[in-house]
């Protein structure tokens, strides 16, 4: 009964569609944030909400996932990295090249 006025107050607070991303089970989390870079930038608002929670798990795979779909962790831009110049064509924007050295989609602190 405890567990489950847990996971009804959980997904209260959080929203339900959280709830894999707050997982205590790391093999549910690490599904969770695949499953949001697999959506890609359509999810980013929602992704950017679950980033300021007060939860300190879901605040770290939400910003992870963030880090998934755009190429740098935890972005609150709309500017999303490419590797690769023949991923970023035909996409409809500007392209702008850089060069640049390091895991720009890890925190580093």
């Amino acid at each position: 009964m405890k567990a489950l006025y847990t996971f009804v107050l959980l997904a209260s607070c959080i929203g339900a569609r959280a709830l894999p991303l707050a997982s205590n089970d790391p093999t549910i989390a690490r599904q969770a944030i695949s499953y949001y870079v697999e959506k890609g930038a359509t999810v980013l608002p929602e992704l950017r909400e679950y980033a300021k929670s007060d939860d300190p798990r879901l605040r770290s795979r939400a910003k992870e996932a963030i880090g998934g779909i755009t190429g740098h962790w935890g972005s609150d831009v709309d500017l999303i990295w490419k590797r690769k110049m023949a991923e970023a064509k035909g996409q409809g924007k500007p392209i702008m090249m850089l060069h640049l050295f390091g895991n720009l989609d890890e925190e580093f602190c």
